[in-house]
């Protein structure tokens, strides 16, 4: 009897890398086990059957999730039909919680176990979310320890697994290696502006931070249409495009404007170490 499939989905790329190496470690243990769902190619390497592609749900801000309400209306379909028909054991769902907690709405009305992997951040902002999780939440996966007591509290089934790139930076450039490769002046500070990683945010995100005369990092993947972006909205920096990975540069920053949470906690990170980071 084979065994049955796990739905995950991530809906942009930090929550791809991490769904990748969940399944890696979860295959290394139950290599029989499918996954099947939503995500990147870090996901699809890793042995995902892609249902929907990732950038079909990178969308940002109320006006532009409106604008695709027809199309992610259709995913939602889809991604009900496939959960109906393949029965999964359970579901994770990674972030991205506008979606995913839609989504998780009408898992528990197929009755499939939801494990939710870094949730929203109901500490910081928009704390009726925890009577959502508490409805629609097998388990929540936690990524920083102080979440431990809001979820008790809250009555919520929880585990702190830490947050997953502890494992992955691993500084392998200096400084002056650094500035030497992209050009930069040794002697002057270096700022770096994160916008995020979701397609369109350089576009919400930049005109807000590029009235500093910064010399700029880009911190993404940039397809053409950011660099245009970029462009119109008068750029005045030195634009910076890290090669993958890119955590081992954030050491090397002196100050930061991060936008993206998980950019923003890569470099907290280098600059304060574990204890303030994770505090």
């Amino acid at each position: 009897m084979s065994a049955r499939p796990v739905f995950i989905v991530a809906g942009e790329k930090s929550g791809d890398n991490y769904g990748a190496a969940l399944v890696k470690a979860f295959r290394s243990l139950h290599p029989d086990v499918p996954f099947f769902g939503v995500g990147g190619t870090a996901m699809e390497e890793a042995g995902v059957e892609r249902i929907v592609p990732m950038d079909a749900l990178a969308l940002i801000g109320l006006v532009e999730i409106i604008g695709h309400l027809p199309r992610l209306g259709r995913i939602f379909r889809r991604l009900t039909a496939e959960v109906k028909r393949r029965r999964p054991a359970a579901a994770v769902l990674i972030d991205s919680p506008d979606f995913n907690l839609r989504l998780a709405r009408r898992l528990n009305a197929l009755g499939v176990p939801v494990l939710y992997y870094i949730g929203p951040t109901v500490w910081a902002w928009r704390p009726g979310r925890l009577r959502i999780l508490r409805r629609r939440v097998t388990r929540m996966m936690l990524i920083f320890p102080f979440e431990r007591e809001l979820y008790k509290k809250a009555g919520i089934p929880a585990v702190f697994v830490g947050h997953p790139l502890v494992e992955r930076l691993r500084p392998t450039m200096d400084r002056a290696a650094f500035f030497a490769a992209q050009g930069l002046d040794p002697g002057r500070p270096l700022v770096v502006l994160m916008p995020g990683s979701r397609r369109g945010e350089i576009g919400f995100h930049m005109p807000v931070l590029v009235p500093a005369p910064f010399v700029g990092g880009g911190g993404v993947e940039m397809a053409d249409g950011d660099r245009q972006s970029i462009g119109r909205i008068g750029w005045r920096g030195q634009l910076v495009e890290p090669q993958k990975p890119r955590y081992h540069e954030l050491h090397l920053f002196l100050a930061c404007k991060p936008i993206a949470d998980n950019a923003g906690f890569d470099l907290q990170r280098r600059v304060l170490g574990d204890r303030e980071a994770e505090a």
